[in-house]
């Protein structure tokens, strides 16, 4: 029952009333705000709800609510990426903010503006709907923390477009089983939401979490090898321990999270492998900071192979297995380069085309529209590959000494362990990272080059030399056809060093490696490779 102070002749009810009617709402509501016995109250959420329904102001309502309600997600300390910060000169002091995690206000808000809207409330793309909005994305980040993200595409779709791609770009991350994130796709496709859009604003959104501006546009010099513990103050030096670093951040698996979102999206090939160039140029910016150990947990949970098998049936109208259109030998994936007549026959051949009578010209157009994508994977199974040589060598307390004494079985994964570094750095010696998109991109991969291809090949030349005391003295004839193929102009690795200030170093690593190989003494055996070097003998002397 209403007290007495309400109803009578100079209460709120019977001043608001008469000829006042048009106002009698607005007018009700300010009187009972100033009404001892329930002023308190008028200052709760559902009051404060109901007076603005009473009052028909509704939309102002939920206008400086919503920019009370981003002030809330935005503190000095975080910055929300779905709801930027707002400020109004219009918005009184005294506006009593909706606290953001009273979901149930937060709910019964949004509804309220969705039913606005269907009657015809002006929510249009302009500022006062956007702080509106605010309601939508913060009842949605409510429901993806939930875990209703199958619902997030049907709210999604009562934004403005643009927002609607920010607000579930920020989702993303939360959805991590293929079944939920094929059928988020679907979704979104059938309430017309950009969904090639939303996966890029979703790693757009986690980048803004790095610190981008320090590293700027610089890649650091690789670091691969350091200085031998056990040979200190000397010039030798080893495969660096941890080569790939600590486990990779939150961020950084984020990313790769994201990007695997793009292998369930049937077609947008070339999207693809330039999201996937993006963010393995970023991992290598990052080098010092696990850059290199996402990269590698990015070239094994998103392949180029699974990427073929995936998508090549969506878009040639049929699933095509890699290894029948593109050559497969010991060395793995050979990579089909731009003019396939600039290979020139390079000996061993690793890079060489070789598409079967299957291939077609989408095929082809295919792979070399990923030979970027395909060049920075090959970087990151190499130092895949490295690091489980170098582990190797450590376990077994091996790489001591000149004539170090080894079971068969170590040899064996000596052997293994040799052959897969072998195998990963071949796409790395012939016209690697030697097809940018224009002018700007070559100046990029001129510097990416410069501060890699030094230190790998000769990380390269260091396994060599140590493998050879396991597998083969023969290995080390390798090293002069890999020094043949630099010298001869076959690659571009000498220039690199050279641009680095290294050649120096190349060739020191290469005098090390070939007095080694006349000082060998061994016999191979019947089991190892030949090379024939070992059974050159001089000719008989001829009697003039």
């Amino acid at each position: 029952r209403l007290p007495p102070g309400i109803t009578d002749k100079d209460g709120i009810f019977h001043s608001v009333t008469g000829s006042d009617r048009m106002q009698s709402g607005r007018k009700l509501v300010k009187k009972m705000k100033t009404f001892k016995g329930i002023a308190k109250s008028t200052k709760q959420p559902f009051k404060m709800l109901q007076g603005s329904l009473v009052g028909q102001n509704f939309g102002d309502f939920a206008f400086k609510q919503g920019v009370q309600l981003s002030l809330q997600y935005n503190t000095d300390r975080k910055r929300s990426k779905i709801i930027p910060p707002m400020t109004d000169a219009s918005l009184e002091e005294d506006v009593d903010a909706i606290v953001k995690d009273d979901y149930q206000m937060l709910r019964v808000m949004t509804h309220i503006i969705l039913i606005f809207k269907c009657l015809g409330l002006n929510l249009k793309d302009d500022y006062r709907s956007f702080a509106r909005e605010n309601f939508i994305v913060a009842y949605m980040d409510y429901l993806s923390r939930a875990g209703k993200q199958q619902i997030l595409p049907l709210y999604a779709s009562c934004l403005s477009p643009k927002r609607a791609v920010t607000c579930l770009g920020g989702q993303l991350p939360l959805i991590v089983d293929n079944t939920e994130r094929v059928r988020i796709m679907r979704l979104m496709k059938q309430n017309q939401i950009d969904v090639l859009g939303v996966l890029g604003k979703q790693l757009q959104l986690i980048l803004m979490d790095f610190a981008t501006q320090q590293f700027g546009n610089v890649f650091p010099n690789l670091v691969i090898l350091e200085e031998s513990e056990k040979e200190k103050g000397t010039q030798s030096k080893c495969i660096r321990n941890n080569l790939l670093g600590n486990p990779i951040t939150d961020d950084q698996r984020n990313l790769i999270s994201g990007f695997e979102w793009y292998l369930l999206l049937d077609g947008h090939w070339q999207q693809t492998m330039a999201t996937g160039v993006v963010l393995y140029k970023f991992f290598l910016r990052l080098s010092c900071l696990h850059g290199l150990a996402a990269g590698s947990e990015l070239s094994r949970r998103v392949s180029f192979k699974g990427i073929w098998e995936r998508k090549t049936k969506a878009i040639l109208g049929q699933k095509d297995n890699l290894s029948e259109i593109v050559s497969e030998d010991h060395h793995g994936l050979v990579e089909v380069p731009r003019g396939l007549a600039e290979t020139n026959n390079h000996n061993l051949g690793q890079r060489q085309t070789s598409l079967n009578q299957r291939s077609s010209t989408e095929q082809e157009l295919l792979l070399e529209q990923s030979v970027t994508f395909r060049d920075f994977e090959n970087l990151f199974r190499t130092f895949d590959a490295m690091e489980k040589w170098e582990h190797l060598i450590a376990d077994e307390n091996l790489g001591s000494g000149r004539y170090p004494t080894s079971s068969i079985a170590q040899k064996k994964a000596v052997r293994g362990a040799y052959r897969e570094v072998e195998d990963s750095i071949q796409p790395l010696l012939y016209g690697w990272l030697q097809h940018p998109e224009d002018d700007e991109e070559a100046l990029e991969f001129a510097q990416i080059r410069t501060a890699c291809l030094p230190e790998v090949v000769l990380s390269y030349v260091h396994i060599l030399g140590i493998s050879a005391r396991y597998v083969s003295r023969d290995l080390l004839i390798r090293s002069m056809d890999l020094l043949n193929t630099i010298a001869g102009g076959k690659s571009d690795i000498a220039a690199s060093f050279v641009s680095s200030g290294r050649i120096s170093e190349l060739a020191d690593s290469f005098a090390v490696l070939g007095t080694a190989a006349l000082a060998a003494t061994e016999k191979p055996g019947k089991s190892n490779p030949r090379l024939g070097i070992w059974s050159i003998k001089p000719p008989p002397t001829t009697e003039l």
